[in-house]
């Protein structure tokens, strides 16, 4: 018998006392033989799989931290006994935390090696069958982390936080009853391409597509994380504009308007679409959602992408790009980018919208398109520098050629890039300020309808 747990077991402790309790325990063999069944089944009953040389050592040796970190014992009996509180203490914890436990669940198989990066695959619970999780959750009274164990030269994935057990589980609850209520493409329980899954695993699946969404700021409070996107799905300024209306006339072309609903792989339930009648073309989207702070409301700009509904098309590229004026700085922006962005800051603003957040970078799922082999790793750096860094530089050479519109925080150390909308916002290129106002009086006109008597939605 090789005590494979008794020595992992041993290093946890070395690593949180300084006494020689243990190793007394260690040299009697009899007490040995047992602790090693002990910690045998609290690996079975905690993480849920029997423990073999295939797996990382790493893993094991984390929850017995947390044994460490969550007990204190006087001699052997104590020890065998403070094991056994302990994980019925955790179990319960998760048992009574359902939500939570699923979401540790949908993080996991994210950070797994087995991890697909395809929604809705391998997503079965029988954890016994799989080789390792490759996370491991360190937990100390309401708090809970989780994090990824790495090989050596492998990309860092960031460590997801919980500061408050409780308050996330109202949280994920309020999140889940949103969803279930809600006509948006993200109601996977009204949807019956989802019909064979259980209800736990679309609960899991809601969990995993949504936190993919999480940039690395928001991954240290996924409380706040899921209420914004609670706020998103209950919030009724989006859901109410699917109607197709006419803004005005631009680009040698008439330019169309309506909220889109997004399916749940993508960044947002809904996005902003501007579409040229006769080109019939579709400029890129923005994908947003509205939050609420008292009686303001706060549009957060998650991505801007171009359309998979129309090719590109040349000729308004280059319209677009003639109609910008060149500038010394920024020059790695995307112009049609641009377009879009001060066309969703006229519509905010003519609604009276005046507070902007950018989202900064999203780890997840940047890992997810390199799992699901829709990118190569090199091709998904690249891709997101050009929707990242570019985007970025985008936003900032609009705010450099229109006053009023200004930064008010940098997305730096994982904050977010906080933009506000002045009353007075003014370009001293015709072309832009054309285009302003052109969204800045359609929302400060539009009109939102019965969805019954739209004839036209997006």
């Amino acid at each position: 018998m090789d005590f494979i747990y008794s020595k992992i077991f041993m290093c946890s402790y070395k690593e949180f006392y300084q006494d020689d309790k243990l190793q007394k325990i260690c040299a009697n063999i009899n007490q040995l033989i047992e602790l090693e069944e002990v910690l045998k089944e609290f690996i079975y009953g905690v993480i849920g799989f029997r423990f073999s040389h295939k797996y990382d050592y790493g893993e094991i040796r984390a929850y017995f931290d947390n044994i460490c970190q969550n007990t204190h014992f006087y001699d052997y009996h104590s020890l065998i006994k403070a094991i056994n509180e302990y994980k019925n203490r955790y179990i319960h914890i998760m048992d009574s935390h359902p939500y939570v436990m699923l979401l540790t669940d949908a993080i996991k198989r994210i950070y797994s090696p087995e991890y697909d990066g395809k929604l809705g695959f391998n997503i079965s619970s029988q954890y016994e069958y799989v080789v390792g999780h490759n996370a491991t959750i360190n937990h100390k009274g309401s708090m809970m982390q989780i994090r990824k164990n790495h090989d050596s030269g492998e990309v860092r994935m960031p460590n997801v936080f919980i500061s408050d057990i409780d308050k996330l589980e109202d949280s994920l609850e309020e999140y889940v009853e949103a969803i279930k209520s809600s006509n948006s493409f993200y109601n996977l329980f009204n949807n019956k391409n989802f019909n064979f899954f259980t209800y736990n695993e679309k609960v899991k699946m809601l969990f995993e597509a949504t936190i993919l969404n999480a940039s690395t700021l928001e991954l240290s409070n996924l409380t706040e994380f899921f209420n914004k996107y609670r706020d998103f799905i209950i919030d009724e300024t989006l859901p109410n504009m699917t109607k197709l209306q006419k803004m005005g006339d631009t680009l040698n072309d008439e330019m169309y308007f309506c909220v889109k609903r997004s399916d749940i792989e993508y960044e947002t339930p809904y996005y902003f679409s501007f579409m040229l009648k006769n080109s019939y073309y579709e400029l890129p989207n923005v994908r947003l959602g509205i939050t609420s702070n008292g009686d303001k409301k706060i549009a957060h700009i998650i991505a801007t992408q171009t359309s998979q509904f129309t090719p590109e098309n040349e000729d308004i590229s280059k319209m677009i790009k003639k109609g910008i004026p060149h500038t010394s700085k920024f020059r790695f922006s995307n112009p049609d980018y641009l377009v879009s962005i001060l066309i969703a800051f006229g519509i905010l603003k003519g609604m009276g919208i005046e507070n902007v957040v950018v989202e900064d970078y999203m780890p997840l799922r940047s890992h997810k398109t390199i799992r699901d082999k829709s990118m190569g790793e090199e091709e998904s750096n690249r891709y997101m520098e050009r929707i990242y860094d570019k985007e970025i530089y985008t936003y900032l050479k609009l705010s450099e050629l229109c006053n009023g519109i200004d930064i008010k925080s940098f997305p730096d150390d994982g904050n977010n890039m906080n933009i506000a909308l002045n009353d007075n916002i003014t370009c001293a290129n015709e072309f832009l300020q054309n285009l302003y106002n052109m969204a800045y009086n359609f929302g400060k006109n539009y009109k939102v309808q019965d969805q019954e008597e739209s004839l036209t939605h997006c």
